[in-house]
């Protein structure tokens, strides 16, 4: 089992840019090829189902499952004060 931890949430860094649905599939990327993965099945959770469904659609001979939890299949846009938002 792989798990990560996505940037700004949880416990990584929070840069002032990167949240972009491309930047996120792009850190899953790294961590695929970082851990040397083949074949998997991915679980995505909240915010995260969009950055698991835009990665298993690039790499779909690697994606052999997906299971998604609590959220709807739509990547949306945050607003601008997101940050403020949730640390409030």
């Amino acid at each position: 089992c792989t798990a990560l931890s996505l940037r700004g949430r949880g416990k990584s860094d929070s840069p002032l840019t990167g949240y972009t649905l491309e930047d996120h599939i792009q850190d899953i990327e790294a961590v695929v090829e970082e851990a040397s993965l083949n074949e998997f099945i991915m679980y995505g959770y909240s915010r995260g189902v969009s950055y698991m469904l835009g990665y298993a659609l690039k790499h779909t001979e690697k994606v052999k499952g997906i299971i998604i939890g609590d959220y709807p299949a739509a990547h949306t846009k945050l607003p601008e004060n997101w940050a403020e938002y949730f640390i409030g």
